[in-house]
């Protein structure tokens, strides 16, 4: 879960065993692009996620927060690089905060082998 600032908000442990890191480690406050090693991920998922208050149709987008899907690269412990699809949906906490639900699947784009 991230909030409208894109900060995780909570200690996101699955995340953790998803990119092989510390499970100790608190990712509380930590934004996800943080992860993302290429520069054209981050803006991507930026653009779509948060759109800027400079930005037109920023009303539009409030009100039509469509659930979404993305395709960026991440970087887990020991620099490995995993590509995975974002899969996100807004929504609005107990307390009427904008927040964000972000579930992960790695991705390949590498056909299923088939048995003989």
């Amino acid at each position: 879960e991230l909030d409208s600032d894109l900060q995780i908000i909570a200690g996101a442990q699955h995340l953790l065993a998803f990119l092989t890191m510390d499970p100790a480690r608190n990712l509380g406050g930590t934004t996800l692009h943080q992860f993302m090693p290429n520069v054209a991920d981050k803006v991507r998922f930026k653009e779509l996620l948060a759109p800027s208050a400079n930005d037109d149709a920023v009303e539009d987008h409030k009100q039509n927060r469509l659930p979404g899907a993305l395709h960026v690269t991440l970087k887990g412990s020991n620099d490995q690089l995993v590509k995975v699809e974002i899969y996100y949906a807004f929504f609005q906490s107990v307390d009427g905060q904008s927040r964000l639900l972000v579930g992960l699947r790695e991705f390949t784009d590498n056909q299923v082998l088939q048995p003989l």
